[in-house]
C-alpha cells in the first residue's frame, strides 16, 4: 500500500521491483552461471527453476552483515552445501563479511574464507555435467514415497 507513496519522498531505490521467479543464466567468459541472490540459496525449487542443461555452476552472493557474529553465516553456508549436493554442481558463495567458499559437486568445501576477513579467494573450479537425480525429478520422488507410505499404512491399519 505504501509503495505508491515512495516516489513522493524520492527514497533511494524506491523504483525497484521484484524480478521474475525464473531468471536466465549469467554468461561470463563462456561460463553459464545460475545466480542466487542472498537467501534464494535456501529454496531448492528456486534454484532448480533457474538451472538449465548448460548451467556450469551456481553463484550465490550475500550480505551476511545482519547475522553479526552469530551462527547464521555458517548455516547459510550449509544451505549452499546442500544445494551443491542436491544438484551435483559446484557452488561459489561470495559474501561481504560472511563465509566465502567454493563448494564442490559433492557438497564438500574446497576452499573458504572465514567471516569478517578481508581477502580474495582464488580457486579453480572442477566443472562437469550434472546428472543429479534431484535436479531431474525434484521433490516428486519424495511426494510419491510419502503417498506410497500413506497407502501402506492405511492398508495395514484396515487389515
Amino acid at each position: 500500500m505504501l509503495r505508491k507513496l515512495a516516489p513522493i519522498f524520492d527514497l533511494p531505490f524506491s523504483s525497484f521491483n521484484r524480478g521474475e521467479y525464473q531468471q536466465d543464466n549469467l554468461i561470463a567468459n563462456g561460463y553459464h552461471i545460475a545466480p542466487a541472490i542472498c537467501f534464494e540459496i535456501a529454496f531448492p525449487q528456486q534454484i532448480s527453476a533457474n538451472l538449465t542443461d548448460n548451467s556450469d555452476f551456481i553463484l550465490t552472493l550475500s550480505n551476511d552483515a545482519w547475522f553479526g557474529d552469530s551462527h547464521g553465516p555458517w548455516q547459510h553456508l550449509q544451505l549452499a552445501q546442500m544445494r551443491a549436493l542436491e544438484f551435483a554442481m559446484p557452488v561459489v558463495r561470495v559474501t561481504n563479511n560472511g563465509v566465502t567458499a567454493v563448494i564442490d559437486q559433492t557438497g564438500q568445501i574446497s576452499a573458504s574464507i572465514n567471516q569478517n576477513i578481508a581477502k580474495v579467494l582464488t580457486y579453480p573450479l572442477n566443472l562437469s555435467a550434472s546428472h543429479a537425480f534431484y535436479k531431474r525429478f525434484g521433490n516428486l520422488t519424495t511426494w510419491l514415497l510419502m503417498l506410497l507410505l500413506t497407502v501402506i499404512l492405511f492398508w495395514r491399519r484396515k487389515k
